[in-house]
């Protein structure tokens, strides 16, 4: 086991969350300052990365360029990628009640940035609804409605995705074998999202033959905020690689505790 599998394992001692200061401080993971300096970094930077997008979105007031169901998965990707973070760093997120801000907030940065692409690219969906330009043409029409499909799908998800992960955490509790699956589900949904959601894009892109009111600056911001993203999450803050927690996932299924079910812990952040 690695050093960092340790340690989360620590956060569900005995198949149950943390409940002393000890166990609290077992489920942090240890940042020096500059890596707490480079996650603050990070979360700053997912924030300016947005801003082209929303400044030309605002300006143009058209979708036209825009793929609505490139939206639609990034959407779906920063929601299921927040709903992992919630279930899978709890631990860390009740310590903040124990421990107290300044020290658990390290921690979550990661989680932090996840929210907050989220945030912003939340809005940039609705301004697709709301600038969209329609005509007489049966193209335009089809358009509308399937962007109105996805936005309310997308909508209804996330209230039942907020609600179920809730009703899990508090019911079932955050060390609960049925909350962890769950939240690895929400992972696998993020990691393929992640590797399609830009294919629509691209096709729009190219059956208009330019960029329309899709912001080349922000993809320009994006695409290697992305890059320095994972690897801060696999190098700094010890986020397992995909086919670290295929091992993981595998492994408990082999494996049980002295005290009952195999609590090492696993995620999926993208």
């Amino acid at each position: 086991h690695t050093w960092w599998m340790e340690r989360s394992e620590g956060a569900c001692e005995d198949g149950e969350g943390p409940h002393t200061v000890y166990s609290f401080e077992q489920a942090l993971t240890p940042m020096s300052a500059f890596s707490t300096f480079f996650g603050v970094f990070l979360v700053v930077g997912a924030v300016v990365a947005f801003i082209p997008q929303h400044v030309k979105f605002l300006r143009r007031r058209t979708q036209d360029g825009v793929s609505v169901f490139s939206l639609f998965l990034q959407n779906v990707k920063f929601c299921t990628s927040s709903l992992n973070a919630v279930i899978l760093k709890y631990p860390q997120f009740r310590a903040c009640t124990v421990l107290g801000v300044l020290d658990c907030t390290p921690s979550l940065l990661s989680a932090y940035t996840i929210f907050a692409n989220l945030a912003l690219c939340f809005p940039i969906f609705v301004y697709y609804q709301l600038f969209f330009r329609r005509d007489t043409t049966t193209t335009n029409r089809r358009q509308f409605f399937m962007s109105r499909f996805l936005f309310g799908t997308f909508g209804v998800a996330f209230f039942a995705g907020t609600i179920s992960t809730g009703l899990l955490i508090f019911l079932l509790g955050e060390c609960n074998k049925v909350t962890l699956y769950v939240g690895q589900a929400y992972g696998i949904v993020a990691a393929i999202t992640t590797l399609v959601q830009w294919s629509p894009q691209i096709w729009t892109t190219f059956w208009k033959k330019g960029s329309g009111t899709l912001s080349i600056l922000g993809i320009f911001f994006q695409a290697p905020g992305a890059l320095i993203v994972v690897v801060y999450m696999i190098f700094i803050t010890k986020v397992p690689t995909l086919l670290h927690q295929q091992y993981v996932l595998h492994h408990n299924h082999r494996r049980r505790s002295p005290h009952g079910w195999s609590t090492h812990s696993w995620r999926f952040s993208f």
